[in-house]
């Protein structure tokens, strides 16, 4: 039985691994004694070639998902994202750690205290509390009595002046009404209804309430001195038939 003659794998071959070098010559292959060697012509038989130093090169996606789980992960290049995130965190770490080496802050208290001065004090306070408008001195300015130093918010103030005389124009009013209401009950005249002479400074509301009043009241009283006169003729009549009958 004979050999067959010693032949280089081409590098078109699909075992072709192009990280494992190619050794200078390749050993004989040996063919089983039931598979006869089958001669070639010379025109094709493969043309022995050197050893070749291949250096490396950066293999693709697409292979690497073909190799082994562990070749996978070591050929598989780290996430640019990811290594430009380390970088930012550690940027930023050692800025803080360098801040707060070289940086100052201020330590303060929030605590509640009362200002007091040493002497030479004056207490200057309004009559009526009220909300600060605006201030018309300033520290170290020069005043003499009656000037303004504080203005405060008028409208609580303006608001009781007004309920004041109001109350006031309401007072007057009742006073004048009760006295024509006098008047009237001793003058014993309830058909007409007396008109009142009202002041000049008296609200028109003010007015017209009161005499409704006064017409409530006339009536009021009108019709109490009618019973009352009723009455005292019931009486009458009633003690009259008692004398009569007595001296009967």
């Amino acid at each position: 039985m004979s050999e067959a003659a010693p032949f280089n794998l081409p590098i078109s071959s699909p075992a072709f691994n192009p990280l494992v070098p190619i050794p200078a010559s390749n050993p004989p292959v040996p063919i089983p004694a039931s598979n006869p060697p089958v001669p070639m012509p010379a025109s094709i038989l493969p043309i022995p070639m050197p050893a070749l130093r291949l250096l490396p090169r950066r293999i693709q996606r697409s292979d690497r998902e073909f190799l082994p789980e562990a070749l996978e992960l070591i050929e598989t290049p780290a996430s640019p994202a990811r290594v430009s995130f380390i970088y930012v965190i550690c940027l930023m770490f050692a800025a803080a750690l360098a801040w707060s080496y070289f940086g100052y802050l201020d330590v303060f208290a929030v605590a509640p205290g009362k200002v007091q001065t040493a002497g030479r004090t004056k207490l200057i306070q309004a009559v009526d509390a009220g909300q600060v408008v605006a201030i018309r001195v300033q520290n170290g300015s020069r005043v003499k009595a009656g000037d303004v130093l504080i203005e405060l918010d008028p409208s609580e103030a303006i608001a009781d002046q007004t309920l004041a005389r109001n109350n006031l124009y309401a007072a007057r009013a009742e006073i004048t009404r009760r006295r024509l209401v006098l008047a009237t009950a001793e003058r014993n005249q309830f058909d007409q209804l007396p008109t009142i002479t009202w002041n000049a400074d008296i609200p028109a509301d003010i007015r017209l309430r009161e005499d409704l009043v006064l017409r409530a009241d006339l009536s009021q009283l009108a019709s109490t001195l009618a019973s009352l006169t009723a009455q005292r003729r019931q009486k009458e009549a009633e003690l009259a038939k008692y004398r009569a009958r007595r001296s009967c």
